[in-house]
């Protein structure tokens, strides 16, 4: 399967929590990419009354899951605007949270699965395509658009 998709691709995640973080809905994108072609993506609703972390995890687990459900295997760059999660799954930061424990655990499995990556943390403005996502699914889910975040400096 790796001819269709190529043996590098990047996979950028984004997760929200709208209108409030925690309780607000958890909504995520994720978009991969073989150089500058976007081979995949999905959004979608996460949970309802959940966390901005918990919809960043599900972001990076549903594009995980995309691939090794095609039984691709690579190598693979993961970039996200989550420090939470590319510091948890690094294992650089401990994940104390029951409800994340687990999501880290079935990313770890999909990570098994494809073989060799690697995940960078880079900065929301660096990421508006999978953002673009999470706020897309926050609409399609709400029909209202997400509020606007003020930008850190």
């Amino acid at each position: 399967m790796n001819h269709l998709l190529g043996d590098n691709l990047l996979l950028l995640f984004d997760g929200l929590c709208e209108p409030r973080n925690p309780g607000g809905f958890a909504c995520y994108g994720w978009l991969i990419k073989s150089g500058d072609a976007v081979v995949a993506s999905g959004h979608g609703l996460a949970a309802r009354n959940s966390t901005n972390n918990f919809a960043e995890y599900a972001a990076l687990g549903f594009g995980l899951r995309w691939l090794t459900d095609r039984q691709w295997s690579g190598k693979l760059k993961i970039m996200g605007d989550s420090k939470l999660v590319v510091e948890q799954i690094t294992q650089r930061w401990n994940c104390n949270k029951e409800h994340l424990q687990k999501l880290r655990a079935r990313c770890w499995e999909l990570l098994a699965i494809v073989g060799e990556w690697e995940i960078t943390w880079h900065p929301r403005e660096q990421n508006e395509e999978a953002d673009a996502l999470s706020r897309q699914a926050y609409v399609e889910e709400t029909g209202q658009q997400p509020p606007e975040r003020t930008r850190r400096k």
